[in-house]
């Protein structure tokens, strides 16, 4: 894996033609992750820090598109929710300081009941993640209990 001051910008280059390339009527929700570069290709590994290359995309996405939601995707080495928060709360920092020259805000910051029920149902999760029995034990069963938070 490289670092990201390693980073070559090529392949954001790229994704940024990509990304001025998309009808902005069909952008439902933007998704931002870590990623590695091997070469001239970028792959979302969803394990670590979205990069600031990444962050540069989103607010060039975002003045484009206008506010979209967004969704922090981190499926290894998960972090802590101090770290997930710290992400989350950068994106809506970043979304606010982009669109508030526009006129066109994105939605409200979460309350702390909502951060507060957020970090239950992901605890609530982890619970059903790892207990005896539970998804990780039983993959079968996964999707039949699985709901969208």
């Amino acid at each position: 894996m490289q670092s990201r001051a390693a980073e070559s910008l090529a392949p954001m280059q790229e994704c940024r033609r990509w990304l001025d390339a998309i009808d902005a009527r069909h952008v439902a929700e933007l998704h931002l992750a870590g990623h590695t570069i091997f070469g001239d290709l970028v792959v979302d590994d969803h394990g670590s820090r979205v990069g600031d290359s990444v962050w540069a995309l989103y607010a060039h996405a975002l003045a484009r598109l206008g506010p979209v939601p967004t969704l922090i995707e981190w499926d290894t080495d998960v972090p802590t929710l101090a770290v997930l928060l710290e992400e989350a709360h950068r994106a809506r920092t970043l979304a606010a300081t982009t669109l508030a020259p526009t006129g066109r805000t994105g939605g409200e910051p979460m309350s702390e009941t909502s951060t507060d029920r957020l970090m239950a149902q992901q605890q609530a999760m982890l619970h059903a993640l790892l207990a005896p029995g539970g998804l990780a034990a039983n993959k079968a069963g996964a999707n039949a209990r699985c709901t969208r938070i």
